[in-house]
């Protein structure tokens, strides 16, 4: 059986699925998560969470701080 993580989604989307990685995954950084699927795949903002989780070698609690500052902003 693969693990599968697909994300999809715009605007407030990216919120929800940064906090469902969160309960999911607890403070892990984006490798660490990114580790344990076989297949990740994106569309609209969903590549923006991904590339983050990528890119970015922070905790998603981090993650989800600089994507609710970057809103109130």
């Amino acid at each position: 059986m693969y693990k599968i993580l697909s994300s999809d989604g715009g605007g407030s989307w990216a919120i929800i699925q940064l906090l469902t990685l969160k309960d999911s995954y607890g403070n892990l950084n984006g490798h660490e998560i990114l580790k344990k699927f076989d297949l990740v795949i994106a569309n609209s903002r969903g590549n923006i969470v991904l590339a983050a989780l990528a890119k970015i070698i922070i905790s998603i609690k981090q993650s989800l701080y600089l994507k609710l500052r970057r809103i109130e902003n």
